[in-house]
């Protein structure tokens, strides 16, 4: 479950922004996960909670935003979303894609105090 080295991270950097500007708790941490970042948010929202205690994160919540893939079709040029890895243009249905947003995970927000 790489999830949890995920939290891991994301409980390290928080943090240390937390220290950097004066603050004694971490409140809410916000993310944005794409569809293609191939993590469970289910899990990542589990290990969260586990993971947090005895931290300046203990009593925070986490928001996870999620965004879709968003794909550009070789053959045809549209652009298309999906919310899985699903790589078939709908509108001519070539597997020539590429990705060009949604495998991102990124943390957009800290609310301390």
């Amino acid at each position: 479950m790489h999830e949890a080295s995920i939290v891991q991270e994301i409980i390290d950097i928080t943090t240390e922004q937390a220290k950097q500007n004066n603050a004694k708790k971490i409140l809410e941490v916000e993310i944005t996960v794409g569809a293609g970042a191939m993590i469970e948010t289910d899990l990542l929202a589990s290990a969260f909670d586990i993971m947090k205690y005895e931290t300046m994160l203990e009593n925070a919540t986490l928001k996870i935003n999620k965004v879709n893939l968003k794909l550009h079709c070789l053959n045809c040029g549209k652009v298309f979303e999906s919310n899985k890895m699903v790589m078939e243009c709908p509108n001519c249905h070539s597997f020539e894609t590429i990705i060009e947003s949604g495998r991102e995970m990124l943390i957009n927000k800290i609310i301390a105090e």
